[in-house]
């Protein structure tokens, strides 16, 4: 169950199957979705985990097949992401670069890109309609690292707040990265589908 060794997670045995040579290397492509974090040290608002370092540690230990088990038994990520759930990896600036890359430096000519939102969820804020928010300030930390990536930023805001949601509006226009907002609504409670 702990790792000892650095086990893949499944969705990276899931990329190795495949090697793609990118073509056309002269024309510029601009990645215009996508994501970055490490839950290890961004807040997913996962019950218990960022409580205390100790569960922290624990979490981060498990090897990744089983934090993969225990992240699909939640049926909102099994319906989102199937078998390979992408949420756990971390997925930061070398892991940006290396798929933009692509293997062996093969990769397409990537010149910018856009990070959207991934769930963050910040526990001890004042209003909820801020518990979102800190994930945009994480991701321009990320465009500092590397200017190449995160170009632009679609953040989350949960609009069915309606006039309550203005804090976390009036905090993303301080940022200049922020160039939209997204009201993810996978999930509803009780309608039918």
């Amino acid at each position: 169950v702990l790792e000892l060794w650095r086990e893949l997670y499944p969705v990276e045995e899931w990329v190795l199957q495949y090697d793609e040579v990118a073509v056309d290397l002269e024309i510029p492509v601009f990645d215009c979705h996508h994501h970055a974090g490490d839950p290890a040290t961004w807040e997913k608002g996962w019950p218990g985990v960022h409580d205390h370092w100790f569960n922290l540690k624990c979490w981060c230990s498990l090897k990744p097949s089983v934090q993969n088990w225990y992240a699909i038994q939640d049926p909102l990520n099994n319906d989102s992401w199937g078998p390979r759930h992408a949420g756990i990896i971390p997925y930061m600036v070398g892991e940006i670069l290396t798929d933009m890359n692509g293997p062996n430096g093969r990769g397409h000519n990537v010149v910018g890109s856009i990070f959207v939102e991934w769930g963050w969820k910040s526990r001890d804020v004042d209003h909820e309609c801020m518990i979102p928010v800190k994930e945009a300030d994480a991701a321009a930390e990320l465009h500092r690292q590397c200017p190449r990536i995160i170009n632009g930023i679609i953040a989350r805001a949960d609009l069915s707040l309606g006039a309550e949601v203005e804090p976390a509006l009036q905090y993303y226009k301080k940022n200049p990265l922020v160039v939209g907002i997204r009201h993810n609504l996978r999930w509803a409670e009780g309608i039918d589908s």
